[in-house]
């Protein structure tokens, strides 16, 4: 009866020592010797001749003054017929000194309960930079001086560059549009600008509009009249401008005081006709009309002799 005992149980411990030769747990490191502040690898390697139910260990962040900063997933493969499990670590310290990490513990299943198994034992150092006290404290060195060269800066010469050639276009553009502005659809350049404007007053005149109550449709076409005149005998945007704007620019133009105080009137009558809902007297009509023609024949070039006549005011 003591043999068979001891028959069974020679024969289990066999069983066991053989099954756990089967299986290695262990730690490897990619080096171990570090400044302090650089970073190392180490992989937790478990291996078995077949494949296992495996619990790895769970490491923290940290372990004493070694921070752990990044992990992979656990990772199966089979290799050259054995079963293998792994997991990469990134560890570092801040710390000058030897550090030992204690082993780490991985559970299998062999079959009838989780067995224990320890990696082995893994030691680290980490070094500061030496300083030589004897040679004494040195100042920092200054900033290093690096020679000028125009080919650094060249890029933002050329952006310069096309930036002054874009306003230079613009510019170009702007006052050739403004130029052209003054030349409206069916204005013959070559007649004089008070002309024109004479002959448009007396039509304007002759269609007697205020008279048959469209008092703000005449102040319209007369102020319409008087601007587009100053744009094309003045060379300014008079349509585009305030009256305040075009009293200011005339006054530059150093015209009679009376004239401009006469168009000045002129053009507010008609401003309030046409944005406040004045109503002007009959006499202030004739006045806006006369003193528009006063205001043409006074302005027109020198050059001309005879400048057409014309009756206004016809109430």
């Amino acid at each position: 009866m003591f043999r068979q005992f001891l028959s069974v149980s020679i024969a289990l411990l066999i069983f066991n020592v053989l099954n756990a030769q089967n299986v290695n747990f262990r730690a490897v490191l990619d080096t171990n010797n570090l400044m302090i502040g650089d970073q190392a690898k180490i992989k937790l390697i478990f291996k078995s001749d077949k494949k296992l139910e495996v619990r790895f260990p769970a490491v923290p962040d940290s372990i004493g003054k070694i921070e752990f900063l990044a992990r992979t997933n656990i990772d199966t493969s089979n290799l050259n017929n054995a079963f293998q499990l792994s997991q990469s670590f990134v560890i570092t310290c801040f710390d000058s000194g030897v550090y030992s990490l204690p082993p780490f513990e991985a559970a299998y299943n062999n079959g009838d309960s989780f067995v224990t198994v320890q990696s082995n034992l893994v030691q680290l150092k980490f070094n500061t930079m030496k300083v030589d006290t004897a040679s004494g404290f040195k100042d920092i060195k200054p900033p290093a001086e690096i020679p000028f060269s125009i080919w650094d800066y060249i890029y933002y010469i050329i952006a310069g560059l096309v930036v002054l050639l874009g306003i230079g276009i613009g510019y170009f553009l702007v006052k050739k549009y403004h130029k052209s502005k003054l030349l409206i659809d069916g204005y013959d350049p070559h007649i004089d600008p008070h002309i024109i404007a004479l002959e448009a007053l007396k039509q304007l005149d002759n269609e007697k509009l205020w008279q048959k109550g469209s008092v703000k449709t005449y102040h319209i076409r007369l102020s319409d009249i008087v601007r587009t005149y100053i744009e094309r005998r003045f060379s300014f945007i008079a349509m585009e401008m305030t009256t305040a704007e075009i009293i200011s620019s005339l006054q530059e133009i150093k015209l009679s005081s009376n004239l401009i105080n006469d168009l000045k009137n002129t053009l507010s009558i008609a401003d309030l006709a046409k944005f406040a809902k004045y109503s002007p007297l009959p006499d202030e009509n004739s006045f806006c009309m006369n003193s528009s023609l006063d205001f043409v024949r006074s302005t027109a070039r020198q050059s001309q002799v005879a400048v057409p006549e014309t009756t206004g005011g016809t109430e």
